[in-house]
C-alpha cells in the first residue's frame, strides 16, 4: 500500500472514513484521479494542522462531492482502501511533497481501480452521470415478401458528453500520467461511463475499441501528448512524467536523465522541439535551454 491511505469502514449509507499509515500493509486499494479546480474549489487537504485529527476520523460531510462519490463507490465495490492525493500526501510538507511525487506513478499502476472523475472541474461536481441522453427510438415496418407482418424498433443513442478525451481531466498534465499507468481505469463523464484496460475499451454506450497500440512505443510521441497538457506549478513538469519514465525504463537499456527529461540513447531527435508561445519567457530557469522541459 501507499504511506497513506484512506481506511473506508461501515455501511453504504454512512461509510466510515480516516487516514491510516500503512508502515508496510498489503492490500488491495482504488486511486482517485481529479482536478483540484481553482484556489477557490480546492479539495479538502490533509496538513501538518489537521494531519492527527485525520488519523482519527474525517467525517464523511466534511468530504466534497466527487472524494464522497468515491468513497461509496469503493465502499460498494468490497475495497478497503482509497488513495486521494490531496488527503493522503501531508500537503505543506515541500519534503514529503517531493517524496511522494516520486512514487506517484507506482501508486497509480499498483492500484487495483482508478478512479476518474474526467467531467468534473473541481471536487465539488462528483462522479455521478447527470446529463445522460435518451435514445430517439424510431418504428419501421416489418415487411416480408411484400406482406407487411408488424415493425420493430430502431434506438438511435445520441453521443453525448461521454468521452473522457473531451473532460476537463484530461487537459492535466498529473491526469496523462495516471490514465497512462492505471491498469484498470473506470471513466466518469456527464453523459456516460467508459471503462479501460491494457486490452481494451468500452463505453456504456456500446463503443468497444481493442488497444494494440500504445502511445508508450514511442517518447516522442508522448512528449508532443503530454507537452499539450495544463500545469498549475510550472515547476511540477519534470515530477508529472516521472512515474511514466520510470516504467518505461524498465525495458530501455540506456538511462533516463530526470534532471533534464531526455534518454541517452537518440538524443539528437529528443531536441527537435519548438516552443508554440515564442512570447513567453522559460519558467524553468534552472534547465538548460536545450530541454524540452525548459
Amino acid at each position: 500500500l501507499p504511506t497513506r491511505v484512506l481506511r473506508i469502514s461501515g455501511n453504504i449509507e454512512a461509510p466510515s472514513v480516516k487516514l491510516v499509515v500503512t508502515g508496510g500493509m498489503k492490500g488491495r486499494y482504488c486511486a482517485l484521479s481529479h482536478c483540484w479546480g481553482s484556489a477557490d474549489k480546492r479539495p479538502l487537504m490533509t496538513t501538518r494542522a489537521n494531519l492527527q485529527h485525520h488519523l482519527v476520523e474525517i467525517l464523511f460531510d466534511q468530504l466534497p462531492k466527487t472524494f464522497q462519490d468515491a468513497v461509496m463507490l469503493v465502499r460498494g465495490i468490497g475495497i478497503e482502501f482509497l488513495w486521494i492525493d490531496s488527503l493522503c500526501i501531508i500537503q505543506d510538507d515541500a519534503q514529503e511533497w517531493q517524496s511522494e511525487a516520486g512514487n506517484m506513478g507506482a501508486i497509480y499502476s499498483d492500484a487495483a481501480l482508478v478512479i476518474a472523475a474526467a467531467g468534473s472541474r473541481n471536487s465539488t461536481e462528483g462522479l455521478l452521470v447527470t446529463e445522460r441522453p435518451q435514445p430517439v427510438v424510431l418504428k419501421a415496418p416489418y415487411v416480408l415478401d411484400d406482406v407487411a407482418k408488424g415493425s420493430f424498433n430502431v434506438a438511435m443513442l445520441p453521443k453525448g458528453d461521454i468521452d473522457p478525451e473531451d473532460g476537463s481531466l484530461r487537459k492535466r498534465a498529473w491526469a496523462f500520467q495516471e490514465w497512462y499507468l492505471a491498469e484498470k481505469t473506470i471513466f466518469f463523464m456527464p453523459g456516460g461511463i467508459t471503462w479501460k484496460c491494457n486490452k481494451t475499451e468500452l463505453s456504456e454506450r456500446g463503443s468497444h475499441t481493442e488497444l494494440y497500440f500504445h502511445e508508450r512505443s514511442s517518447w516522442i510521441h508522448l512528449l508532443l501528448k503530454y507537452s499539450e497538457k495544463s500545469l498549475t506549478y510550472p515547476s511540477d513538469r519534470l515530477h508529472a512524467l516521472r512515474g511514466i519514465a520510470s516504467h518505461i525504463g524498465k525495458t530501455r537499456p540506456d538511462k533516463y536523465r530526470f534532471e533534464y527529461g531526455v534518454w541517452e540513447d537518440h538524443l539528437f531527435e529528443q531536441l527537435l522541439w519548438k516552443k508554440e508561445n515564442l512570447d513567453g519567457e522559460a519558467d524553468l530557469l534552472h534547465l538548460p535551454t536545450w530541454s524540452w522541459a525548459s
